[in-house]
């Protein structure tokens, strides 16, 4: 791997939607980047440093936080399929149709139910299969029933609480690239699309 995808894969997801939306130019995240090196929370000290400079408004500040939760639940959701695969328990088309079912829902404003709870309640997997994967994920749940935020309909920049900067057009993540592929237990690859919203499955030598 490369110095340069390093970098990329470092960007803070806050930073790499407010730059995908155009909220900033790539020379603004950059700078921001800097000034927040270091931080505890590096989406908490980018959010208010935007804030600061003035750069994005609290409206789009809470649209960008909104979709980061749903996105980083729709990665959580992508490796839960994945284990799910690779230890048997569904097959890949199972699987499919309910990150599609679930995909729909959030570009749609809903607030979609976890794959796992669907597949349960569908006789595809069994509570037992599904509580041993989240609790592999440290995400076992703690009372009533777990939903994923939905994605804010709109991330685009508001003209008339902020102005465009620069050309966007050179700034904005490609949403055909992919992130570093990850191995999954039982020998399942997970790569994740650029736009976070689709994910690539494949067997290794270990599957």
């Amino acid at each position: 791997m490369t110095d340069g995808s390093k970098k990329k894969n470092s960007i803070p997801l806050i930073g790499a939607l407010a730059l995908k939306n155009q909220l900033v130019t790539k020379t603004e995240l950059e700078a921001a980047l800097v000034h927040c090196k270091g931080a505890d929370e590096p989406d908490e000290a980018l959010k208010e440093y935007f804030q600061s400079q003035e750069l994005i408004s609290n409206k789009n500040i809470q649209r960008l936080t909104l979709a980061a939760k749903a996105i980083s639940i729709r990665q959580k959701e992508f490796k839960f399929g994945a284990i799910a695969l690779a230890k048997g328990f569904i097959n890949k088309s199972v699987l499919d149709l309910a990150l599609e079912d679930q995909e729909s829902d959030l570009k749609s404003g809903q607030k979609p139910r976890l794959i796992g709870d669907m597949m349960v309640e569908a006789g595809l997997l069994t509570e037992r299969q599904r509580d041993y994967i989240l609790k592999l994920q440290n995400r076992i749940k703690k009372a009533g029933p777990a939903a994923v935020a939905p994605l804010p309909q709109d991330l685009s920049c508001d003209p008339t609480t902020e102005e465009e900067s620069g050309d966007a057009s050179e700034d904005t993540v490609d949403d055909a690239s992919l992130m570093p592929p990850e191995s999954i237990v039982g020998g399942i690859q997970l790569q994740l699309a650029g736009d976070f919203m689709a994910a690539f499955l494949s067997k290794t030598k270990e599957f």
